[in-house]
């Protein structure tokens, strides 16, 4: 039986949640992966350069998000209902 799921379980059959985090991810790219690099990188629309990549998905983030604000991280946004008072 032990045999059984281990065969499964090495052709992705069976599934076991949390595993994926052990994998080496290497093993999951095409034997041919590095002399055709750029195609694969092609197909999907990404840049071959991380940089490049890092620098579009800020960007995106940015636009989904908004601006970030530009206040000190220790204080408290400018608000203008905001008021304080004592309680005695």
């Amino acid at each position: 039986m032990l045999q059984a799921l281990r065969e499964r379980l090495r052709c992705k059959e069976t599934w076991v949640v949390g595993a994926n985090r052990y994998r080496n991810p290497d093993e999951d790219l095409p034997a041919n992966f590095e002399a055709q690099r750029k195609d694969y990188y092609a197909a999907l629309s990404l840049p071959l350069q991380a940089e490049e990549f890092i620098t579009g998905v800020k960007r995106d983030r940015q636009q989904r998000l908004g601006k970030p604000r530009n206040h000190d991280a220790g204080a408290a946004p400018a608000t203008k209902s905001a008021s304080c008072t004592s309680i005695h």
